[in-house]
C-alpha cells in the first residue's frame, strides 16, 4: 500500500514553487502529460519500478519525453527528483494533488469518479450537476474506468470517498450476516 504522506509532501513543494513561478497551470499541464503516459504505456511503468534499471537510465527516458512533449524546467526538476528518490510510483497522486491544490485556491473541488463502464460526456455532465446540488460545492469530475468494480461506482474528494460498487454493498451485507 502505498504511503498518501508522500505524495502530499511533494505535492505541496511542486506547488508552492510553481506558484512563486507563477507557472502552475504549465505544471500541471506537464504532470497531467506524464501521467497519462504511465497510465496508458504499461511497459513505461514496469521500467520506472524495475530496480535492474538504473537511475541514469531512468532520467535518460525522462529526458527524451521532455524532448517529445516540452516539460517546463520546474517540470523537470521536480520529475529529475521523484525519480532519483525512487518515487515514480506517486506521479499521478502528485498530479491529482496539485491539480486539486489549484482548484481549492478557485473554489472547486476535484472529484475522481471510477465506474465498471466507460460514461459519456452528457453522463458525467449530469453526475456533476447532481452533485453540484446534493453537497453545494463546485466540481471538476474526472472520470476513470475501473476494471476491478464489478458494478456501481465509486466517488472520491478531499479525502472523502463514496463507495456505491457492488463489491462494496456485498461486503456490508456479510458484516451484517
Amino acid at each position: 500500500m502505498r504511503n498518501t504522506g508522500i505524495a502530499n509532501i511533494y505535492s505541496k513543494i511542486i506547488f508552492s514553487v510553481a506558484a512563486a513561478e507563477k507557472s502552475v497551470d504549465k505544471v500541471i499541464e506537464d504532470f497531467r502529460t506524464i501521467s497519462e503516459i504511465i497510465e496508458s504505456k504499461s511497459k513505461i511503468v514496469r521500467f520506472l519500478k524495475a530496480p535492474i534499471y538504473s537511475t541514469k537510465d531512468k532520467l535518460n527516458l525522462l529526458k527524451d519525453l521532455e524532448n517529445k512533449f516540452g516539460f517546463s524546467k520546474s517540470s523537470m526538476y521536480f520529475l529529475e527528483v521523484i525519480i532519483q528518490n525512487n518515487r515514480s510510483d506517486y506521479i499521478e497522486d502528485i498530479y491529482r494533488n496539485i491539480l486539486s491544490m489549484k482548484m481549492h485556491k478557485e473554489g472547486l473541488t476535484l472529484g475522481l469518479l471510477s465506474t465498471a463502464h466507460a460514461m459519456t460526456a452528457a453522463d458525467i455532465a449530469k453526475s456533476k450537476e447532481i452533485l453540484e446540488q446534493k453537497l453545494e460545492k463546485r466540481f471538476i469530475i474526472e472520470h476513470k474506468y475501473d476494471s476491478s468494480i464489478i458494478g456501481g461506482l465509486r466517488l472520491s474528494f478531499d479525502n472523502i470517498m463514496y463507495d456505491a460498487t457492488v463489491a462494496s454493498a456485498i461486503n456490508k451485507i456479510r458484516e451484517l450476516v
